[in-house]
């Protein structure tokens, strides 16, 4: 092609034509994807963008196809505001064929082309997934009207990105239901609760929580139990006095009191022990940005020497003796030094309490106890103190 321009003769090759007619579709996404947000947090718009088209381009309709994962993505509206589908006379995207765009923009009556620098059309969607994850959206294809002079040379399709951002709300804690944990007296055994501090709808479905013992010699975690329905116990596991317990969480409204811990006291002493309980490890795909543990203090009121001796004006004296019969034990007192004799449940509640005088000999009728776990806790002189486990089998 030859173009006069004040009498010099300038040849133009056709493929500088061609060049300039060669356009990029670009499928881009606009939102950033929290799962963990509001709805509005997980919507998907995808814009497709050709460049700026002129009235010289002579763009009179298109229509095309866009692929997606539906598994990860649910597309359900058009939207033409502020896009050239906007200024055509006809614009419409169907969206019935599961994972599948299809989409059209035509002038029926106007010999007008549409032009501007906008996005050809886009579509409105929402993230249905529920773990990090990236998704593509393709073209499958697109045609222009035959008049239409610029030609698609390369397609960037849409990438979507899902993740779960930092949220210092989203936080699960672990506590007890007590700061201090005392064992009064005559308790053998105590319980302590532990409270879940997490927000509704964070999609925790698994949880391993540590719970460790400063001081299991003194203090024995005899028993942990759920509450609740909301919390099954899959696994217990103990390692030198830390326990790792493996829960299974039915369904995720699980703020308050969840979990019992019984404690037994072996013996008294002067000792403070500390009980940590922490989270450490959730779910894949939770929404829980932080883990926080807390602890409680165990320790008893009364301080003994011994726990299976006692010692009196400096004489020692043998543990005492025991001879169970089927229904009665007979609770040997040759020098005396028994001045009580209570016995407790696994609860820690009070049985029996009897009131010992000068009997060298103590029997105790069982027939009164139901089947299960019980204490003898024995109160001796200078408050000296002995405590039996025994099971009670009819």
């Amino acid at each position: 092609m030859a173009l006069l321009l004040s009498g010099l003769i300038i040849i133009v090759s056709p493929r500088a034509f061609k060049a300039q007619n060669d356009i990029n579709l670009k499928i881009e996404n606009s939102e950033q994807i929290n799962l963990c947000g509001a709805d509005r947090d997980k919507r998907v718009i995808i814009t497709l963008y050709i460049g700026k088209i002129l009235q010289s381009d002579s763009l009179f309709g298109f229509n095309g196809q866009l692929n997606y994962n539906p598994e990860k993505i649910q597309f359900h509206t058009a939207l033409p505001i502020n896009t050239l589908a906007e200024f055509f006379e006809y614009n419409r995207a169907d969206f019935n064929q599961k994972g599948k765009i299809i989409f059209t923009a035509s002038q029926w009556m106007s010999n007008i082309p549409i032009s501007g620098d906008r996005p050809l059309f886009a579509f409105l969607g929402n993230y249905i997934g529920t773990c990090p994850d990236t998704s593509w959206v393709n073209l499958d294809f697109i045609e222009f009207t035959d008049e239409f002079k610029k030609t698609i040379k390369d397609v960037s399709n849409g990438l979507v990105k899902a993740e779960i951002l930092f949220d210092e709300n989203h936080y699960l804690k672990t506590y007890f239901d007590t700061d201090t944990l005392e064992f009064l007296e005559k308790d053998s055994t105590k319980n302590i609760q532990v409270v879940f501090d997490i927000k509704p709808g964070l999609r925790l479905s698994s949880l391993q929580i540590n719970i460790e013992n400063e001081n299991p010699n003194q203090f024995e975690i005899y028993d942990i139990s759920s509450l609740n329905d909301y919390i099954k116990i899959d696994s217990i596991e103990k390692i030198e006095g830390k326990i790792q317990l493996f829960l299974s969480v039915l369904n995720d409204t699980i703020a308050g009191v969840n979990l019992k811990l019984t404690i037994i006291e072996k013996y008294k002493s002067d000792n403070i022990a500390k009980l940590n309980i922490e989270p450490v490890k959730i779910n894949d795909c939770s929404c829980i940005s932080k883990l926080l543990n807390a602890y409680a203090f165990m320790k008893s009121n009364k301080i003994d020497t011994t726990p299976t001796s006692i010692y009196d004006d400096n004489i020692s004296y043998k543990e005492t003796k025991y001879i169970i019969h089927e229904n009665y034990i007979i609770v040997s007192n040759e020098n005396k030094t028994i001045q009580e004799i209570i016995i407790t449940n696994l609860l820690g509640n009070v049985i029996k309490d009897f009131k010992i005088e000068n009997e060298q000999q103590i029997q105790i009728n069982t027939d009164i106890l139901d089947d299960g776990i019980y204490f003898f806790n024995i109160v001796k002189k200078n408050n000296n103190r002995e405590i039996k486990k025994f099971i009670k089998i009819k």
